[in-house]
């Protein structure tokens, strides 16, 4: 099973078993400039900074009740269910932020005796959406006029248009 599709399973299952949220908040992070710190420091060092990128969200989901996990390359999703309008916008600028705050470097020029500049350092592109809940006759939170993929390719599309902007981003929606 896909990242994706374990993160829209997890989500279902969330869903029908709460009762008493009023929203989805939906958190898509895509790291910017990632690329120059595998480059500067090897895929092994790589995939220890994904990893500490990971825990680091864990930390984060822990204040908000949310669940984290990596969606392939440097490619991260979350999700929560809350009953306020904000706190996607709140979780995602906390994510936002807790990457920026690791202060990931990578190498932007050596130099022929050894030294190494670290002047730039890897930053993230952040999406927030929440949608609100309907409930249907059994009182269970329902997504109406939208489907769990539509969401996410919602989110996707968002995220693709985001980048076009620049790096270093955050945008926050509701639907």
């Amino acid at each position: 099973m896909s990242p994706l599709d374990k993160l829209k399973e997890k989500i279902m299952s969330n869903l029908n078993n709460n009762h008493s949220s009023s929203f989805l908040n939906l958190i898509s992070i895509d790291l910017d400039k990632f690329v120059y710190h595998n480059d500067s420091f090897g895929f092994d060092v790589g995939d220890n900074t994904l990893h500490e990128i990971l825990i680091a969200l864990q930390g984060i989901a822990s204040r908000y009740e949310a669940e984290f996990l990596r969606t392939g390359g440097d490619e991260f999703m979350g999700f929560s269910f809350s009953n306020s309008d904000k706190e996607h916008s709140e979780l995602g600028a906390a994510v936002h932020q807790g990457i920026s705050d690791l202060k990931i470097q990578y190498v932007t020029e050596d130099y022929s005796d050894g030294d190494f500049v670290f002047s730039s350092y890897v930053s993230a592109s952040v999406v927030a959406h929440g949608i609100f809940l309907e409930r249907d006759v059994k009182k269970l939170p329902v997504m109406v006029g939208i489907s769990v993929e539509k969401y996410f390719r919602d989110i996707d599309r968002a995220m693709y248009e985001l980048k076009l902007t620049g790096k270093n981003k955050f945008l926050s929606a509701s639907f």
